[in-house]
């Protein structure tokens, strides 16, 4: 048996959210990066916001680029400057 978690799981959870409420359904998204983070939102509502549903998922989505962008450049800098002063 593997530790790595089941990677389908977020999209099978996102699935049941959907359908247990398919008539007030608006949109969703599930993004699951190699590193392991989910990102994931679901909309629901008598009327959808198109607006309000892209600007989340790309802040969303963006929130965890920039993290990742930072953490690499923080590698990187720890990386070449080891054993120099």
């Amino acid at each position: 048996m593997s530790d790595k978690p089941d990677q389908a799981l977020p999209f099978k959870d996102m699935f049941d959210r959907i359908a247990k409420n398919p008539e007030e359904f608006q949109g969703a998204y599930v993004v699951v990066g190699p590193d392991g983070i989910v990102v994931s939102n679901a909309f629901f509502g008598p009327k959808p916001n198109v607006a309000l549903f892209w600007s989340t998922a790309k802040n969303h989505v963006g929130v965890e680029a920039d993290t990742a962008a930072q953490d690499a450049e923080r590698k990187d800098q720890g990386a070449s400057t080891y054993g120099r002063r």
